[in-house]
């Protein structure tokens, strides 16, 4: 009969580790789903995945082309995923995938150690649901790597301190802080996420030392960042140097960074501006208010040593910008949201411990707190419910024969197989990695990009405001000798105006008609015109007070 309680907690216990495990799978299978849809590569994705495609080791040791970058090992990595796995979109997306599911392994292991089953399950609901957590893992980019070291790397950080217990001369605890500055120093060359949160958690983790194990372990600890420092080197000049020494990259991201001039209040009102956006996006929840008393508050109410490790990684996010290191930015800060989301649980857990704590006293005051601990355990999944209602909104309405509402596999590879001898082939800038990537148009000399394999000529179109009158000579040039314009209109936002295609479309009227036309998604459009037949005397160019432009494809 003595036994029967044990017998009773362990089954118990048995139980709700099976409700994480269902509630891991869960969260791995909707990644694992993804992945296998295979969904046509965008805009950005192309241009990554044409450096990795025509670069030895993906890049590494100098600038990217088309603005891109990227950490040196996870381009080396993507590249070895290409020669042995081929150029298709499960293939490449394989990396990313993985870092999502490693991210909701580590925050398993995280619950288990430092949470209840309530906190480790909001947590592993949270990272399973949240809207961009779940789409980064399902785009050749680096973001769900820089998620996977944002969570690992100060889990781990907790882990030493844990370890230093009273002595400096713990070979466990030597161990442990060898193990993390190894895994800091090899993470910095796979993802910024484990780079950013390195400083903080090095602090917190020396300060903890000198105070449980004495000044040697923590002098111990900081001798050991040598292994750091010398991957930082590597990091920096194979790849970090480029980034940062990029104009392009500078001028892009500034938007991002406060003003290079402003003061101290200046930078802080501007950081306070950036709660709301950064909440909705990646943090996946209109409810910004709520969502950052909520986790802030886990990471100073919660469980230690976990809890001040993500307070470093919260105190980084802004420091970091307003150092002008890290833009302030949707997807570039992603690195810290999923210890903002164990901050998430840590408060849910703390309410309802506080609740159990009063209950457990039998008195109205007891209650009476008790009951105020759980409201506050409620208002905490308040901002879940908002994350996990968009989330799945998002994942419901994604539509997987298209990426960015466009197709560009099926566009390009339509008009491929309508090519002829004679043909020329004709996009926007924008639209040239699309069909430099599925057209498999080698582009490792910049001017290599202006031709197909087999010599068909490629041409940039562009949109030029001008307020005298467009002539026709420059086109009509450039297509001397061809029978055909194979037209491919993908991405195309951010650099031509409103009514662009109608504006192309009739000033290649002049010189042809359009015989087929299809659309690629919602936004993509292909046409083939042919120039030998004849075309509308008139050409429209100019009506919108601009010009088509044409010249010869050219990487950047």
């Amino acid at each position: 009969m003595d036994s029967a309680p044990g017998w009773i907690g362990s089954s118990r216990r048995l139980r709700w580790s099976s409700l994480l495990l269902i509630v891991l799978c869960a969260g791995l299978a909707i990644l694992v789903w993804q992945w296998i849809a295979g969904k046509p590569f965008w805009l950005d994705e192309e241009m990554i995945a044409l450096n990795v495609r025509d670069r030895a080791f993906g890049g590494a040791g100098s600038a990217l082309w088309l603005g891109q970058s990227a950490p040196i090992a996870w381009l080396a990595s993507e590249r070895v995923l290409l020669l042995t796995l081929g150029t298709g979109e499960r293939a490449l997306r394989l990396l990313p995938t993985v870092c999502g599911l490693a991210t909701l392994v580590a925050a398993f292991w995280v619950g288990r150690r430092w949470m209840t089953v309530v906190g480790a399950a909001v947590l592993l609901v949270l990272l399973s649901c949240s809207e961009w957590l779940v789409y980064f893992p399902n785009e050749l980019k680096h973001y769900s790597a820089d998620a996977f070291g944002g969570l690992l790397l100060p889990a781990l950080a907790a882990w030493v301190a844990e370890g230093a217990v009273g002595t400096d001369a713990r070979p466990s605890l030597l161990t442990r802080a060898l193990s993390w500055w190894a895994v800091a120093a090899f993470g910095q060359l796979f993802a910024n996420g484990f780079l950013f949160v390195t400083p903080g958690c090095a602090l917190a983790l020396l300060v903890i030392l000198w105070h449980r194990a004495g000044s040697r372990a923590a002098l111990t600890f900081a001798g050991l960042g040598a292994i750091w420092v010398a991957a930082f080197a590597v990091n920096y000049s194979l790849g970090l140097r480029f980034a940062t020494s990029s104009a392009y990259l500078q001028d892009y991201w500034s938007f991002a960074l406060p003003p290079r001039s402003a003061s101290a209040l200046d930078i802080t009102r501007w950081l306070a501006r950036q709660a709301q956006p950064l909440a909705i996006k990646p943090g996946g929840t209109s409810l910004w208010l709520a969502f950052w008393a909520i986790a802030v508050s886990g990471l100073l109410l919660g469980r230690q040593p976990l809890a001040l490790m993500g307070l470093t990684v919260a105190a980084s996010l802004p420091a970091l910008a307003a150092l002008r290191v890290a833009p302030l930015f949707e997807r570039m800060s992603i690195w810290a949201f999923p210890m903002l989301y164990v901050g998430v649980a840590l408060f849910v857990d703390a309410a309802l411990g506080l609740s159990r704590d009063f209950l457990a006293r039998r008195t109205l005051g007891g209650r009476l707190v008790a009951g105020a601990a759980v409201v506050c355990a409620l208002v905490g999944l308040w901002p879940c419910a908002d994350i996990i209602v968009r989330g799945h909104a998002a994942v419901v309405a994604e539509e997987r024969r298209t990426n960015h509402q466009l197709d560009d596999r099926r566009g390009v590879n339509w008009l491929l197989r309508q090519q002829r001898p004679g043909d020329v082939w004709m996009t926007t800038r924008l639209g040239l990695p699309a069909v430099w990537w599925y057209g498999d148009v080698p582009v490792a000399d910049p001017l290599a990009g202006a031709r197909q394999r087999d010599g068909t000529p490629l041409f940039e179109t562009r949109y030029e405001q001008t307020g005298s009158p467009c002539s026709s000579d420059e086109m009509r040039q450039a297509l001397r000798g061809h029978r055909r314009i194979l037209l491919y209109l993908g991405f195309r936002f951010d650099d031509v105006p409103t009514g662009f295609d109608d504006l192309l479309v009739n000033a290649l009227n002049e010189f042809g008609t359009a015989v087929d036309g299809r659309g690629f998604g919602r936004f993509g459009r292909a046409w083939i015109i042919d120039l030998q037949q004849p075309g509308t005397s008139a050409a429209r160019n100019g009506i919108w007070g601009g010009c088509i432009r044409l010249r010869a494809a050219e990487r950047w």
